[in-house]
């Protein structure tokens, strides 16, 4: 996510159930958890775990899934 002002996540997340809605990004039928980001973009990647795109752009996913 980009542009995040608000998050509140479930303990796993179903890309399958993924949908934006008015600038929410909503992942299951509870109204209370979910998103309001400027963008959503889901990948896979082989990064180390201490690698992470939200401090290195220049981190590539191997595949994206969804980018919404």
């Amino acid at each position: 996510f980009s542009g995040v002002e608000f998050i509140s996540l479930p303990q796993k997340i179903n890309v399958d159930n993924l949908r934006k809605e008015n600038g929410v990004y909503r992942f299951n039928d509870n109204k209370d958890q979910y998103v309001i980001a400027s963008s959503c973009i889901v990948g896979l990647s082989q990064f180390d775990y201490n690698q992470d795109r939200l401090f290195d752009f220049s981190l590539e996913y191997d595949e994206i899934i969804l980018s919404i």
